[in-house]
């Protein structure tokens, strides 16, 4: 851990950026005795996230990460690929749906 994280045994943060997350103040300490901040993320969500979910980068966005890099992988064309033992022969343009 860098010199001078922690002040009156809570982890100090604030300010700082962890991937997408924004740490805006400390919020409180919960019953195992974490540091929780709140957050902001890249996309405009706020949060309360761990301190040390932060730190350790066990945390990186509110979501929204994970939505951008499953859409990056639906653009690819996967035409003429071996995935396993299939092979794509042709990229079926359509939209998925999210269920209600």
């Amino acid at each position: 851990m860098p010199k001078g994280i922690y002040k009156n045994n809570r982890l100090n943060i604030v300010g700082q950026t962890f991937e997408r997350w924004n740490v805006i103040k400390f919020s409180h300490m919960d019953i195992k005795h974490r540091s929780m901040f709140l957050c902001k993320c890249n996309c405009g969500t706020e949060r309360i996230v761990a301190g040390a979910s932060l730190v350790n980068n066990i945390s990186k966005s509110c979501g929204c990460l994970k939505r951008d890099t499953d859409k990056n992988k639906m653009l690819h064309n996967y035409t003429g690929e071996r995935i396993g033992r299939l092979t794509v022969l042709e990229q079926n343009e359509y939209k998925l749906r999210r269920p209600h």
